[in-house]
């Protein structure tokens, strides 16, 4: 492949990038907006203990790690598209 091979399929491969990083945050602020969409999220950080620490045998910790790491990656995908995502998530609702 020829160096303007390479150089039109980076082009394309960083188009694609951004679409993604752009539908990633149009669907994180459409759950940030609203008390359901946060529900939820506040949701999938409990069940991947990402806020916890639990100490257990290495083959317990070491599948609870792979539960923690979705988690982290939710964490990054809020704070990348807002920095005050992680704040109105934990900030009490009005019932």
């Amino acid at each position: 492949m020829s160096y303007a091979g390479f150089e039109e399929q980076n082009k394309e491969q960083e188009r694609l990038e951004m679409l993604h990083k752009e539908s990633m945050d149009n669907a994180v602020a459409m759950l940030m907006g609203s008390k359901d969409g946060r529900y939820f999220i506040n949701y999938l950080l409990e069940i991947t203990g990402v806020l916890k620490a639990v100490y257990s045998s290495p083959e317990v910790i070491s599948f609870n790690e792979g539960r923690r790491s979705i988690g982290c990656e939710l964490i990054q995908l809020l704070d990348n598209q807002d920095k005050n995502n992680l704040a109105k998530l934990f900030k009490r609702e009005e019932k």
